[in-house]
């Protein structure tokens, strides 16, 4: 994986072929509080107006996903809920749904409770989750700042099996690392998303096979995109596509099968990025790629984290 100064050449000699730019949200696109800044958002939309397909996959709720891209003025496709939902905003069609099959959501509720782990499930327009958590900000308070609408807290037993689009489990980073061989012991397509938080779609469902039928929609061939995601479900389609772009804040998965680290999220580093994709097209000045660490990183946690 290159950094610094040979990413940035490896950037500027694949910005010309670039069709499609893709990015995760959370980690990626977010600030210290959870919500798409505006340099991310502006950064959207130059890479729409220069021409570029411009694509996000994310673990997010569709409506929360979808402000994103409405907010920097684009339109097109979308994958959500880690790729168990695909629409075109364009037209409002759903591409895809796929439901967390029965058993692994069943699997999900008791691990869970085995544990004694707050467990979230999504369907289309709702999260439920079995208690509130503790932490700063809780689970439920980060449900709530990243899927703009409040969890609600309820026996997760009477959650309609069929609408269960996605299941997550959330505990410290070290207590998840030793319950993780266990849960995927029960449902073997759980992905670390998160230092502490883990997420189950349907095994037929995550990002690259909803970026694959993005792509082919549009016919854009994988090798043409270039794209910028962080954590453990990103792994899928990183190393997949033509560039492939760690954040410095990162999961060992992404960083593993990404082309290249850029900067953190934090400092912007996705709109530092997009910028240098739009450079070596010839659409802005020239400018450096830091990364690791941004200058505010030492002294402000990605807010999703919680002490070990």
């Amino acid at each position: 994986m290159k950094t610094g100064a040979d990413a940035q050449a490896l950037i500027a000699e694949f910005a010309p072929r670039a069709r499609a730019v893709v990015f995760d949200v959370d980690g990626t696109l977010t600030g210290a509080d959870n919500a798409v800044t505006p340099g991310n958002i502006t950064a959207l939309r130059r890479l729409n107006e220069a021409g570029l397909v411009v694509l996000v996959v994310t673990g997010r709720m569709l409506h929360a996903a979808a402000r994103t891209l409405q907010e920097a003025g684009v339109e097109g496709y979308l994958a959500a809920c880690n790729g168990a939902i695909v629409v075109d905003l364009s037209t409002g069609d759903l591409v895809r749904r796929e439901a967390l099959p029965d058993a692994d959501t069943i699997a999900l509720i008791e691990f869970a409770e085995a544990n004694d782990v707050p467990c979230v499930l999504f369907t289309e327009d709702a999260m439920y989750m079995d208690r509130v958590g503790e932490g700063d900000p809780t689970p439920w308070e980060f449900m709530r700042e990243t899927n703009d609408i409040a969890p609600q807290v309820v026996d997760l037993e009477f959650v309609e099996r069929g609408d269960v689009l996605k299941g997550m489990i959330t505990a410290p980073r070290a207590r998840l690392d030793e319950l993780m061989p266990g849960l995927l012991a029960r449902v073997p397509q759980a992905e670390r998303t998160l230092d502490d938080w883990t997420e189950a779609c349907s095994p037929e469902a995550d990002k690259w096979d909803a970026l694959q039928l993005i792509l082919g929609r549009l016919g854009i061939d994988p090798a043409d995109v270039a794209g910028a995601g962080d954590g453990g479900n990103d792994a899928s389609w990183l190393g997949r596509i033509g560039l492939g772009a760690a954040m410095a804040n990162g999961r060992p998965e992404a960083k593993a099968v990404a082309a290249i680290e850029i900067g953190h999220h934090l400092d912007d580093g996705a709109a530092r990025f997009a910028d240098a994709l739009l450079a070596g097209r010839g659409g802005l000045p020239a400018g450096d790629l830091p990364t690791g660490d941004g200058p505010d990183a030492s002294s402000v946690r990605r807010a999703s984290e919680r002490e070990s």
